[in-house]
């Protein structure tokens, strides 16, 4: 898990890449595609809007 997108999902890979995930698992949404043979390591930082 990268982090979560919202209350109800999360930010995880995927088997295409990574994507948004439910709480159940379900892949709802592909946000990047990545092949097997590429190494791809996302990054995620929060930061404070004030």
């Amino acid at each position: 898990m990268i982090g979560w997108y919202d209350e109800r999902h999360l930010l995880a890979p995927t088997s295409d890449g990574f994507g948004i995930v439910d709480l159940k698992g379900k892949v709802v949404e592909t946000l990047i595609k990545v092949s097997k043979k590429n190494h791809f390591n996302p990054h995620f930082e929060a930061r404070d809007r004030h």
